[in-house]
């Protein structure tokens, strides 16, 4: 019998431990029922006019963001276009990538060889493919505007990511790397990046 009894007693603990966040601008529910029903409907009419205007500062607030994040976009996008036109010795980032393995979430697949090109600062999407068919992935990429990294992510989040660095001239020469051994993302990968 005290086993059932229990859970409602939690219940109506949590309930009445909740009721206090019902009232409206911040009321105790000495101060909620002090006031008259005319006052009570004021105060909910007042609270709905705050949560409004806090959704309307919020709504406001992510439209800057997004509009800024839009902006910037189309200045990288600007600035990578002109490093294609340009393609000065340094500027583009070429790769190829070849065998190995590749985590497809879920499940680590031989990875069909992939080439790209990135531009010093460009970040995008690069898809990546099972050998002999089966599993796809977008993959993050970004080419630092240093020079001097190649970043390769299972999401634009940096989640699970092979970072690959070298100098201007380690590129000059062309960066060979096997085999690739990064953790999460791939290995036993063939790795040629070069100007």
């Amino acid at each position: 019998m005290s086993q059932s009894i229990f859970p409602k007693i939690v219940v109506i603990v949590a309930l009445l431990g909740l009721a206090g966040c019902l009232y409206p601008l911040g009321m105790t529910e000495n101060e909620w029922l002090a006031l008259s029903p005319q006052q009570q409907l004021d105060a909910r009419y007042k609270q709905a006019e705050i949560d409004r205007e806090r959704a309307q500062r919020r709504a406001e607030e992510t439209r800057r963001k997004e509009a800024e994040e839009r902006r910037l976009a189309k200045v990288r996008q600007r600035r990578v276009d002109r490093l294609y036109a340009r393609n000065r010795h340094g500027d583009i980032l070429r790769c190829t990538i070849e065998g190995g393995m590749f985590d497809f979430k879920p499940g680590w697949r031989q990875l069909a060889p992939v080439s790209f090109s990135v531009a010093r600062g460009e970040q995008g999407h690069v898809m990546f493919r099972q050998l002999n068919g089966g599993k796809e992935k977008q993959v993050w990429v970004e080419y630092s505007d240093d020079g001097n990294a190649l970043t390769i992510c299972h999401d634009k989040n940096h989640y699970e990511c092979a970072a690959i660095g070298g100098s201007q001239r380690d590129f000059s020469r062309g960066l060979h790397i096997y085999p690739s051994n990064f953790k999460g993302v791939m290995h036993s990968n063939q790795i040629d990046c070069g100007f």
